[in-house]
């Protein structure tokens, strides 16, 4: 996913539910080979108009980190404004 990728799908999450009021790291995960690294990162995130658990996924190899993944899902319903 490319730096412009990520931007815009956070956008438009901005978009649909309103500024973060607050985020909280839940878990991260650190797994190394002799290749890479290998990070995940999950948090909970309450916007104005709803909640949700976003997972981040990055590479690490030969100095660069490289996010490979978002995913994002809503743990409660947006409410109306």
């Amino acid at each position: 996913m490319s730096r412009e990728e990520l931007a815009g799908l956070l956008l438009s999450v901005n978009e649909k539910l309103g500024q973060v009021k607050s985020e909280a790291l839940v878990s991260m995960n650190v797994h190394g080979t002799p290749d890479a690294v290998y990070v995940s990162a999950v948090y909970h995130t309450s916007y104005a108009r709803g909640t949700t658990v976003e997972t981040f996924s990055w590479t690490k190899k030969g100095g660069r980190l490289t996010l490979h993944g978002f995913h994002i899902r809503l743990s409660g319903g947006v409410g109306k404004n």
